[in-house]
């Protein structure tokens, strides 16, 4: 089965950058969930489910998981705290993440930027004019789409509750390389 990636024959990310997305992915799954654990919302539950433990066994340990979440304000604002906190660090996986996929766009962009400049120089040394030679503006479109992409990724870090619809978003948009490789071939 072929990924989006080598469907649309982007070069791949390196290894130790697929790891890290990986990692910095479990981490923001585990942020996540763990922020909607802590709603202020779930406050009422977690008093019920904490007197009904004691109930069914009164040690130290239940009585005192009770007295923890026994003033409903209080708890309140302490989930609202710690949500806020793993909201934060959610954030923070995903921009690196982003920065991650970011660095790998700008190194395509990059590479189409020149391919760009070298087939239009290639188009005016055989009395073509750059702006109606074909490759020229194939070439020109696939720069236009690939900055594109770089909006796309920079509006869904601006998400940090949402993961991989909105991240990886930009294999969905961005163009194939082939443009390059077959520049490249004629030369």
């Amino acid at each position: 089965m072929k990924t989006r990636t080598s469907k649309q024959e982007l070069p791949p990310l390196s290894k130790a950058d697929v790891a890290a997305l990986k990692a910095l992915h479990q981490q923001w799954s585990a942020h996540t969930q763990r922020m909607a654990q802590l709603t202020p919302e779930q406050v009422l539950a977690e008093q019920a489910a904490a007197l009904k433990a004691f109930l069914a066994s009164p040690t130290l340990e239940n009585e005192q998981r009770l007295a923890v979440v026994a003033d409903e304000r209080l708890t309140r604002q302490r989930y609202r705290v710690l949500h806020d906190a793993y909201l934060e660090l959610a954030s923070q996986a995903k921009t690196k993440a982003v920065a991650i996929i970011r660095r790998h766009l700008e190194q395509l962009l990059e590479a189409a930027r020149q391919g760009l400049r070298d087939r239009e120089n290639e188009a005016l040394k055989q009395g073509q004019s750059r702006l109606l030679d074909e490759r020229s503006t194939e070439m020109r479109q696939w720069v236009a789409r690939m900055e594109q992409s770089l909006k796309v990724l920079d509006e869904a870090a601006s998400h940090p509750d949402e993961w991989a619809e909105e991240l990886l978003r930009w294999v969905e948009q961005t163009p194939p390389t082939t443009l390059l490789r077959n520049d490249a071939e004629q030369s």
